[in-house]
This record gives structure tokens, sequence and C-alpha cells, in this order.
């Protein structure tokens, strides 16, 4: 009964915003991406969990692939549409996402900045002084993660993971790892999902 309940708010939500999706699929077409970012953005201006709802029914039209069932906080907005996200994720407010795939159970603090990769600048300069190409890639975040308050995640963090507040991740983070610093470094090992004992190392 509360699943349909969520259900129904979740289509009053993206009829409310149907506006906006049509908006953004025929910049789409028109080969912009401008129309997505602003509507993003206006819509992360939204407070409290009607914004949530009203973000989720928006960007699980136009995003590659996202559950119903999660949370987006205040002030967060995607810059890319390449995204999944997996069942019962959260992600705070004031967060700014590129490129990620993100797994189900995980809660992203508020703050948090997902680049699409390390390298999104191109590495040659035109006559003109523009970069010729950008290196966009997607980032992984897998399942059960907790990133922390404002860190940034540049490379892959895997499942069962922490990733401490203010941490900068730019080296991959295998699984079950509490990882903290800048750049980020695994300081021990979480008890897997399979059982276990949590073994420390040197940072």
């Amino acid at each position: 009964m509360i699943l349909l309940i969520k259900r129904f708010f979740l289509l009053l939500a993206w009829i409310i915003v149907s506006p906006l999706i049509a908006l953004t699929w025929l910049g789409i077409l028109l080969g912009t991406e401008e129309v997505f970012l602003f509507c993003g953005g206006l819509l992360s201006l939204i407070p409290g969990k009607p914004g949530s709802l009203l973000r989720v029914a928006y960007y699980i039209t136009i995003l590659k692939q996202i559950s119903p069932d999660i949370y987006i906080g205040f002030g967060s907005f995607f810059s890319k549409r390449a995204v999944q996200i997996g069942q019962y994720a959260s992600i705070g407010a004031y967060c700014v996402i590129g490129s990620v795939k993100i797994g189900r159970e995980t809660l992203i603090a508020s703050h948090v900045s997902i680049p699409s990769g390390r390298h999104q600048h191109g590495n040659a300069e035109d006559a003109e002084g523009k970069w010729e190409t950008m290196d966009v890639s997607t980032v992984e975040i897998g399942s059960k993660s907790w990133i922390g308050e404002a860190a940034v995640i540049m490379a892959n963090v895997g499942n069962n993971c922490i990733i401490g507040g203010g941490s900068v991740v730019v080296r991959d983070i295998p699984d079950n790892s509490v990882a903290v610093g800048n750049p980020a470094k695994p300081i021990k090992q979480r008890k897997s999902e399979e059982g276990g004992t949590l073994s420390h190392k040197q940072a």
C-alpha cells in the first residue's frame, strides 16, 4: 500500500515537471545540453521531500537509468546524463554529479563532488586556445558505500566502503575499505558482506 502511495505521488510529480522534460528533450534533439542543465539547476532549488520527488521524477526520464526509490537533496544536480543510480541510494544537499554509476543503498553526504573522471579538460589546445577534446569517463561507486561530507570522487569506489569527509579519491578504492585523506588511501578493511574481521593497513 505504501509503495502504491509513493508511486502515485511520483506520477503526480512527473506530471508537474513534464513541461521541463519536454523542453529538455527538445534541447537534446537540437544538440544542446543547456536546457538540461538549466532545468536541473532550477529543480535543485525546491526544498524538502517535495523537491526530491520532483527531481527524481524529472531525472528518471532524462538520465540513463535511475531507481524511483532514491533521494536527491536540496541544491544537488547532475551535469551529465550518463548516470545510473541503484535502489535506495541517497544524495545529500549541494552535490554536483557528473557521469557516474552508483550502487544500491549507497549514501552520499552533502557538498560531495563527483566529476566525470580525472582528465576532463583534454590534453591539447587548438589555435583559439580552446581544448580540442574532453576526456569524460564514468566513475563507479559500489553498493552500500558511504561518501563523507565534501569529498571529491574522481576514481572508482568499491562496495561497502567508507570515504572520509573532505577526502579526494584519485585512485580506485577496493571493496570493504575505509579511506581518508588527499589523496585518499585505505586505512583499514571493513567486515565484508560475507563476514570476517577488520584488518588495519598503514596509510
